[in-house]
């Protein structure tokens, strides 16, 4: 082996021991060596948002994200939780979450959604507390997921004003639904709400609601509370 060979070896296994980085090294490629994540957990996305492994979590609560959320493909797509409350998105792509086929948890509280976005089939909690979102049941694809995990399901003071038949319906698992304070007032149509064998708890209080619109959840689980 030739002095110069020799020198350039003896240089790298030196940086490597001593976890010195070499000029125009990949960053990304460098915080994996760092860290011990995989590469997914340290793209582009989780420099913008806080992003923790242990609990496959990303928060981009209280970032300014009016124009939208940044492009799916820059954030871990085996993350469980995903946190954008109080960022003033106003729009998602219909399609966004569902190439996250690990989520579990979506809370985007206190934002100017008016559109609903498809859930993705493993989905246990949504929370949009606090939106402008205008349709319930569009946030499901029946033909193609029964959304078995779906356990919370909360769009409190949110815009919608009616619920058609069957709207919010065969959800075995679902436990708490949230519909009340809704901005505008709500009707309900017959079995609006229906076949929900595991609901305990559907809140429906200050939506000016008459007793006929309360018929479209009267088929419910006799255990279920009406708050």
């Amino acid at each position: 082996m030739s002095c110069t060979a020799l020198f350039w070896s003896l240089l790298l296994l030196f940086c490597f021991a001593n976890g010195t980085h070499l000029v125009g090294a990949n960053p990304a490629v460098a915080k994996q060596l760092d860290t011990g994540m995989p590469s997914s957990w340290t793209r582009e996305g989780c420099s913008m948002c806080s992003c923790d492994f242990v609990s496959k979590t990303v928060n981009c609560s209280g970032i300014d994200l009016h124009d939208g959320l940044p492009s799916a493909s820059v954030f871990p797509t085996d993350m469980t939780v995903f946190l954008f409350q109080n960022c003033s998105v106003s729009v998602i792509d219909p399609n966004y979450f569902l190439n996250f086929s690990s989520l579990e948890r979506i809370h985007g509280n206190d934002n100017k959604l008016k559109e609903s976005f498809f859930l993705p089939p493993k989905i246990v909690t949504l929370q949009l507390r606090d939106n402008y979102v205008t349709n319930a049941s569009a946030f499901f694809q029946r033909h193609l997921y029964n959304y078995s995990y779906l356990n919370t399901f909360d769009l409190r003071g949110n815009s919608i004003q009616r619920i058609e038949t069957r709207g919010i319906s065969d959800i075995p698992n679902l436990t708490l639904l949230y519909l009340d304070n809704m901005r505008k007032g709500l009707v309900l149509d017959n079995e609006a709400i229906s076949n929900l064998p595991g609901l305990a708890e559907l809140y429906l209080s200050n939506n000016n609601m008459t007793l006929a619109s309360l018929q479209g959840c009267h088929n419910l689980a006799k255990k279920s509370r009406s708050l």
